[in-house]
């Protein structure tokens, strides 16, 4: 029964790890509890109310905002061994508030409200696996009543009173531990379905082969290229590339050779990229460049530079096709990526027809 969600061998050090960070929360929450139960004591004390020293009540409260430092300085700075600091000496500080009442303060129901909270409040320790808490709590009940025998004034019905407590605090360290096994599975699920959403988004819109964004990619970023465009005034122009003679290169020198030649356009493609410069894989032997930014960058002068690396390597040529739009608030996102596209694929064709490796924009 105490292993109704058992922890298996690989999950054991990720599932402690995985506690360490998320159980400090509760204890500070616990310990904010406290510490108003502290000022109001201390309150109380000097107005007669209380007996017990109003000394006593301004060291819990003092002790335990310091826990909760600790506890929200790791947090934020993701120190565990702080953090832990923090939840032992709140913790440490409602146990010894527990017996210190029961000793002082008999009068007031044995001091069960206090031992109600150190049960509660140990209930949130980490680490409290099912078999400690199952020693831990019913030992505490059983303090507690050789503790009032001690005092010469213990009641049957006090120490049942403290063990009906104990036991709760026992089922709720119990379901806690259990339920946090079962929210620690979900997470790592979850975790899991993330990076496999981001994967498999990663790859729909990559290209395989060269690693470049692919035309899925191209056509998402247009919808928000365009528009952005038209805001700040600036014009994008879409450079088409063609490597040139590909399916006589493909003939001679065979498959693997041709996916390494677009592979090597591909990189040189790659180094172009920069905020408002990015470089892409259509299909086949067809890249593009969308050029938007506001830096001036004179696409016919970047596409001769990049015609120009190719054909350096001396393994094949390059030709590029350019159009230029200035897009209005008005225009629809696809009707002028669908426009821009047919010129720069005219201007692709005259490139061709005029020799090949050469730029040709369409004006």
């Amino acid at each position: 029964m105490l292993q109704g969600h058992p922890l298996r061998d690989h999950e054991r050090e990720e599932f402690h790890s995985w506690y360490r960070r998320t159980n400090g929360r509760r204890t500070l929450y616990v310990g904010l509890v406290m510490l108003v139960f502290a000022v109001v004591l201390a309150v109380s004390a000097p107005l007669g109310l209380d007996d017990t020293p109003l000394a006593v009540y301004l060291a819990y409260a003092a002790a335990i905002a310091t826990g909760g430092v600790l506890i929200r300085t790791g947090i934020d700075r993701e120190i565990d061994r702080l953090s832990y600091a923090g939840e032992v000496t709140i913790v440490g500080i409602s146990i010894v508030w527990m017996f210190t009442a029961v000793g002082g303060r008999l009068h007031v129901g044995f001091g069960l409200a206090e031992f109600v909270i150190g049960t509660l409040a140990l209930a949130l320790l980490r680490y409290m696996r099912p078999l400690l808490a199952a020693v831990v709590f019913p030992g505490l009940s059983v303090l507690y009543g050789l503790f009032l025998w001690y005092r010469g004034v213990f009641e049957f019905v006090a120490w049942i009173n403290s063990l009906v407590f104990a036991v709760f605090a026992l089922i709720w360290s119990l379901t806690a531990f259990h339920g946090r096994i079962v929210l620690f599975r979900n997470a790592r699920l979850v975790e899991e379905l993330n990076r496999r959403n981001d994967l498999l988004t990663t790859l729909a819109l990559k290209d395989a082969l060269t690693g470049l964004p692919n035309r899925r990619y191209f056509e998402q970023m247009m919808e928000r290229t365009i528009p952005d465009a038209a805001s700040r005034s600036i014009p994008v122009a879409l450079l088409l590339v063609d490597v040139d003679h590909f399916k006589r290169f493909n003939d001679r020198f065979g498959h693997p050779a041709g996916d390494q030649c677009l592979q090597e356009v591909g990189r040189a493609l790659a180094r172009e990229n920069r905020p408002g410069v990015v470089a892409l894989r259509l299909g086949g032997e067809e890249f593009a460049v969308v050029i938007s930014t506001e830096t001036g960058t004179d696409p016919a002068a970047f596409a001769d530079r990049l015609r120009g690396r190719v054909a350096d390597s001396g393994r094949v040529t390059i030709s590029v096709g350019i159009a230029v739009t200035r897009p209005s608030g008005a225009t629809d996102p696809a009707a002028v990526t669908e426009t821009l596209y047919r010129q720069a694929d005219q201007a692709l064709y005259l490139a061709k027809e005029r020799g090949r490796n050469r730029v040709e924009t369409l004006h």
